[in-house]
């Protein structure tokens, strides 16, 4: 997986995108034989991520124009911060998803630091599920808080 964060919250491109795009590029030119899959998300920054809920309209857009620009390989997931993502699935799926249109695009959620309840991943499991799209996770062992460790949980979940 070749992984960066492409957008910033807000919708503005990165200023290093097109360079990791066009050495993924090179990387994947180079190396026929390897099945590659982008990893393509947004510039938090947030070290106090319940002052929002959800990503915009015009962030999704920003990603879904930047794919279309791109030379992107068929296998694309997008990450998604777990505690923003649950509240943004449908707006993902209308906004960025659906009019891409690959097989094989989904979503990655990962956690921060803050982690997120068990009950959010398994809606955005069910959600993704429902709407038909991949849904990977990369999951911290969550805060300190003893509710919040959906990786204790996760073959309860997916298994």
């Amino acid at each position: 997986w070749l992984n960066a964060d492409v957008i910033h919250v807000g919708g503005s491109s990165h200023p290093d995108t097109p360079a990791f795009l066009d050495a993924c590029g090179k990387f994947v030119a180079a190396n026929p034989p390897f099945i590659v899959r982008y990893s393509l998300g947004w510039v938090t920054n947030d070290y106090a991520p319940w002052r929002r809920s959800s990503y915009t309209c015009a962030e999704l857009h920003a990603m879904r124009e930047l794919c279309k620009q791109a030379t992107l390989p068929k296998q694309v997931t997008f990450a998604v911060r777990a505690s923003y993502a649950a509240a943004s699935l449908s707006d993902i799926h209308e906004h960025l998803l659906q009019p891409l249109s690959q097989a094989n695009t989904g979503l990655t959620l990962w956690t921060g630091w803050e982690g997120v309840p068990t009950a959010e991943l398994e809606h955005c499991r069910k959600r993704a599920e429902m709407l038909g799209f991949e849904l990977h996770l990369d999951v911290d062992r969550g805060s300190k808080a003893p509710w919040y460790h959906p990786s204790r949980y996760l073959s309860k979940l997916f298994g």
